[in-house]
């Protein structure tokens, strides 16, 4: 699917060793010439530049370059963020497992352009389809973007050439993919079914796909830690009045107190914490080094499993920390993990139900993929 691209409109001239005078008849056979000139130019232009201006087919669609480009710096970001952001012109030069590094990033952006593809192609195939407020709601926010710009298209074109390796209107028909792929999953997600009974199952078939979280990279060391939170600001992070303040710390202390005293730490996440963001999740979060308030992580991370914290100050007020888990780099989440955070649970096994009718897809359509080489070369 070649997708707004500007052609390269060229045209073929003819040289002649002489010219014939110019008469009424000559003239008439000029200007068809001429016109037909254009016309064969302009429709080798169009072949060309169809022939040369996407990396991959798949399913008979095309991955354009614009698709790939975008999925390549995803990944270039992505390992660049892995290796603590070294200097890029080294990096890219060194080895990963043997292979050339910038060659395991357009790996791995082919393969993540692929599944980009496969979905647009089976939510056409289920007759799906943007209507007339994804349009709306996709310009409007193009607009926002420009805006937000100086209301410089230039400017924008700018910045996400750099964010995304791609144009403002290349990203607009890329996004125009990921709705219809969001239709897709909406879709397979409102019909599959999954049980608390299969989560055992699962856990044990992908260990790997329990690694990572919200808050945790790369199967990074990380833990699992409730909190309850008595803030000293307001919503706009401006601090309380000093007597606001001692109040705070004053139900900090008592909440505290009750929490060491056995009483059950999540019904009194419900009735005192003010974490908007876990509050309805029993104050829970998995996360690594690096992710939280550096008083917050330090606390967490001193604790043994089980055992509740005194109260931690940071920029938002006071924190209780309970430690639910431990877990070591490469060690995935626990199986009781799995089955009480928010952000595995049934709804998880959903998803991998989905990834894996998305693999079978894939493998379905694998012996049709065919790599525009010349084009996939050309990129870095």
């Amino acid at each position: 699917m070649d997708k707004n691209k500007k052609l390269d409109t060229k045209y073929l001239v003819k040289k002649e060793k002489s010219r014939p005078p110019l008469t009424p008849k000559t003239i008439k056979l000029v200007a068809l010439g001429i016109i037909a000139l254009i016309v064969l130019g302009t429709a080798l232009a169009i072949y060309l530049n169809y022939k040369n201006s996407y990396v991959a087919k798949i399913g008979g669609e095309l991955i354009t370059t614009a698709e790939f480009r975008f999925f390549l710096k995803q990944q270039k970001d992505a390992m660049l963020n892995q290796a603590d952001n070294p200097d890029p012109d080294t990096f890219w030069n060194t080895k990963i497992g043997g292979e050339d590094a910038i060659q395991v990033a357009k790996n791995k952006a082919l393969e993540s352009a692929k599944e980009f593809k496969i979905q647009v192609i089976k939510a056409k195939e289920q007759n799906l389809s943007l209507d007339k407020a994804d349009i709306e709601n996709l310009n409007k926010g193009i607009k926002e973007i420009i805006a937000q710009n100086n209301n410089s298209k230039v400017q924008a074109n700018n910045e996400f050439m750099e964010a995304y390796g791609v144009t403002l209107d290349e990203f607009r028909e890329i996004y125009k993919g990921f709705i219809l792929g969001n239709k897709l999953y909406q879709k397979e997600y409102d019909a599959i079914t999954a049980t608390e009974s299969e989560i055992p199952q699962y856990y044990e078939k992908y260990p790997d796909e329990f690694l990572d979280s919200q808050f945790r990279y790369n199967g990074e060391e990380a833990v699992w830690a409730r909190h309850i939170l008595i803030k000293t600001v307001d919503d706009n992070m401006n601090e309380l009045p000093q007597d606001k303040q001692e109040e705070a710390k004053k139900k900090a202390e008592e909440v505290l107190a009750k929490a060491k005293n056995g009483e059950d730490f999540v019904k009194l996440v419900a009735e005192n914490s003010e974490d908007a963001g876990s509050v309805n999740y029993g104050g829970a979060y998995v996360f690594g080094k690096g992710k939280m308030m550096a008083e917050f992580e330090e606390a967490a991370f001193n604790l043994q499993p089980g055992q509740i914290s005194d109260l931690v100050k940071t920029a938002y007020g006071y924190h209780i920390i309970k430690l639910e888990e431990k877990y070591a780099e490469g060690q995935p989440v626990s199986l009781e993990c799995v089955k009480n955070y928010w952000e595995y649970g049934v709804n998880f096994i959903k998803a991998l139900k989905i990834q894996e009718k998305l693999d079978q897809w894939k493998k379905d359509l694998q012996s049709t993929t065919i790599i525009n080489k010349k084009v996939y070369d050309s990129i870095m």
